[in-house]
């Protein structure tokens, strides 16, 4: 779940009144690793969040996401360890297309 104290380094307006954001987790011991895991939240302009990223499960206990953009074809997330994924901006349903180093 996102609260105010949450430092927010990765915003991108996906329509009116909504906004996908990428939370800072490195470093943080006093959430879950599945919490830490799915730091992207689509939020609206009032702060509720609309939903938390689903996505499979990484291969690491703490694999959280560390990048989020848009592209012509959509929303692009990728993990700290390489992993890559494409956002359904509607559902926030991630699907893995890829791996980088």
């Amino acid at each position: 779940m996102i609260n105010a104290t949450d430092q927010i380094i990765v915003n991108v307006s996906i329509g009116q009144s909504k906004q996908v954001v990428l939370v800072d987790v490195a470093g943080r011991k006093d959430i879950s690793p599945e919490e830490s895991n799915a730091n992207i939240y689509c939020i609206d302009d009032h702060g509720a969040v609309i939903w938390q990223i689903t996505a499979t499960p990484p291969k690491m206990e703490r694999d959280s996401f560390v990048s989020l953009w848009r592209t012509d074809h959509g929303l692009r997330a990728d993990r700290f360890f390489g992993a890559e994924f494409i956002i359904d901006a509607s559902t926030g349903v991630a699907t893995e297309v890829g791996w980088h180093k």
